[in-house]
């Protein structure tokens, strides 16, 4: 996340920017907010909790927010992810509606295009 907004600050000259995100385990939480904090990050929200069975970065409507660029590392590799919140997802974030077991196959659902034609990245771990 500070590699981000430092990109930002050196490509655009300015801190007119955002940073978001969300995170499942509070110890990692707790260290992107300090990091956050010391490096003088003070536009940014990071919620705690996980995104796949409780997105917190919503819109007023109870709508996902859109962004941008979008920088991820999902679950997929962990035995208990949340297939089965995602294969009931509200906001029909994994539109195959599959039952998804490996991030090979969930890889794709995860960059969908957004309408303003946004960016992602996607960091998935090895062997996948």
């Amino acid at each position: 996340m500070m590699k981000c907004g430092r990109l930002i600050r050196e490509h655009t000259g300015t801190k007119r920017y955002a940073l978001f995100g969300q995170e499942a385990i509070g110890s990692t939480w707790a260290l992107v907010k300090m990091n956050l904090f010391l490096h003088g990050e003070e536009n940014h929200q990071i919620e705690w909790g996980d995104t796949i069975r409780n997105p917190k970065l919503r819109t007023s409507d109870d709508m996902l927010r859109h962004f941008d660029v979008v920088v991820a590392n999902p679950p997929f590799s962990l035995d208990k992810w949340g297939t089965e919140a995602a294969e009931t997802d509200k906001f029909a974030r994994f539109l195959h509606r599959r039952r998804v077991s490996s991030c090979s196959r969930s890889a794709p659902e995860c960059l969908q295009g957004g309408p303003n034609g946004q960016r992602g990245s996607l960091t998935l771990p090895r062997p996948c």
